[in-house]
């Protein structure tokens, strides 16, 4: 994390631990809002559309917590011994969500690995001894009918 902070140049200005604080919130305000895409469904996120009401509510999130990030007033909380944070750049902001993004897909990637690892497949093996098994079953039943039938006749005729 630090060599790619670095990269963004916010370690050499002062104020860093402040930045850092306020990218961390708007890393879990964006993630579990993303998480929702994914969560719904077990195949792609992306081939069952979500309903208005989801978008719209996400839209707003993101806006909000962008223009938290953007705009957070530099009030210094720092000596009431609360969590300082500052506002950030746009480019930070651009980097923050770009993460996050990636963090997504990684998600969607496990959950599509998990999801065909833990279904339940039987083997060709399995299918066919329980196809055996049914016809067997079947024909026991059918052989059971025509003897019952016979001892019926039998009986009849004596």
């Amino acid at each position: 994390l630090h060599n790619g902070l670095a990269t963004l140049g916010i370690f050499n200005e002062p104020g860093t631990q402040a930045k850092l604080n306020m990218m961390v919130f708007l890393y879990l305000s964006l993630v579990n809002e993303f998480c929702v895409f994914s969560a719904r469904v077990k195949s792609f996120f992306w081939l069952r559309r979500p309903g208005y009401v989801l978008l719209c509510v996400v839209a707003l999130e993101l806006a909000g917590s962008v223009l938290v990030s953007l705009f957070w007033p530099d009030w210094d909380f720092s000596q009431h011994g609360r969590l300082e944070m500052t506002r950030i750049e746009g480019r930070l902001v651009g980097a923050t969500i770009c993460y996050v993004l990636c963090i997504f897909v990684c998600q969607e990637i496990t959950k599509l690995i998990l999801n065909y690892v833990t279904e339940f497949k039987p083997s060709k093996a399995e299918e066919l001894r329980t196809l055996r098994g049914n016809i067997m079953r079947q024909s026991a039943s059918i052989a059971y009918d025509e003897n019952k039938k016979r001892a019926s006749r039998a009986s009849r005729g004596q």
